[in-house]
């Protein structure tokens, strides 16, 4: 697993898989983890290149104290591109991370 980037506590992380649909396309599992002992609400924008080309993906969310999320399950997991690119980079832009006004438990 490798950090994209961590702000006010929500830490992005992900994992790379060559073969993301069992064939040959690139995916991304996304991992997300809350620090905080609130619940936070998050956006960003995924942004995955390969070669000269860019998929952006928006992503939002509640996460509760100290919960984690991963997978397809929770929206987390992506195939960005249907050829047979090769993923070069994964990064984040528009990140925003504030207590959430659900305060979870």
């Amino acid at each position: 697993m490798k950090k994209i980037v961590e702000k006010e506590g929500l830490g992005i992380y992900f994992l790379f898989y060559s073969e993301g649909n069992g064939v040959e396309h690139n995916g991304v599992v996304i991992y997300l983890k809350n620090a905080k002992p609130y619940a936070v609400d998050y956006s960003f924008t995924l942004i995955f290149r390969a070669d000269t080309t860019e998929k952006e993906q928006g992503v939002k969310g509640t996460l509760k104290a100290g919960e984690r999320k991963t997978g397809s399950n929770e929206g987390l997991y992506f195939i960005p591109f249907a050829d047979k690119r090769s993923i070069s980079e994964v990064g984040v832009t528009m990140l925003r991370v504030e207590p959430s006004a659900k305060q979870l438990k």
